[in-house]
């Protein structure tokens, strides 16, 4: 929360603590506002593994794709969605795609105005069965001071991404969602 907050540092190759040489490097992503939140997540077609690196402010959202740091590129994925609960953005594995047989990740987040999937460098609502949840004149809306408090965690076992907030006028998270991850929904 220091300094550049809009960046990341990559270490040296094979390395998780040394910040200098030719192969590291610092990615900054847009304005000077700080990063919330970041996964790992990767995608296979075929025999090749492409590996993505999400970045979330509050209302952006960022990818950087490559292998080293003579390919990295970082594409903005979003201007105006972000992670504004960095606890909620977790990756989980999806079901191969029956039609190209490929395997992937994908990160599940929250935004401001709801709950959305990164996958195929783009973030999709996933929230609709859930709406009344950020609806203002709902009685059990997300309480807007606790939205940065609200945790999100994969539960592999079940295929469902869990979703824990604050309602109304708790001031501890009370409600609990899940998302069937096989069954988008």
């Amino acid at each position: 929360q220091d300094g550049k907050k809009n960046s990341a540092t990559c270490t040296s190759l094979y390395t998780d603590s040394v910040f200098n040489g030719d192969d590291t490097t610092t990615f900054e992503f847009g304005d000077d506002s700080e990063l919330t939140s970041g996964a790992e997540i990767y995608t296979q077609f075929g025999s090749s593994v492409y590996r993505m690196m999400l970045f979330s402010k509050a209302h952006e959202t960022w990818v950087l794709i490559g292998n080293s740091v003579d390919d990295w590129v970082v594409y903005p994925v979003s201007a105006s969605i972000g992670c504004v609960a960095p606890l909620t953005m977790q990756v989980a594995n999806s079901a191969a795609n029956q039609l190209t047989s490929a395997r992937q990740q994908i990160a599940i987040l929250q935004g401001s105005n709801g709950i959305y999937k990164f996958v195929d460098r783009q973030l999709t609502p996933i929230h609709y069965d859930i709406k009344n949840f950020y609806d203002k004149t709902s009685s059990d809306k997300i309480n807007a001071s606790m939205l940065s408090s609200s945790v999100g965690f994969v539960d592999e076992e079940h295929g469902e991404y869990h979703w824990l907030f604050a309602s109304g006028s708790s001031t501890t998270l009370d409600k609990e969602v899940a998302y069937d991850l096989q069954r988008e929904k």
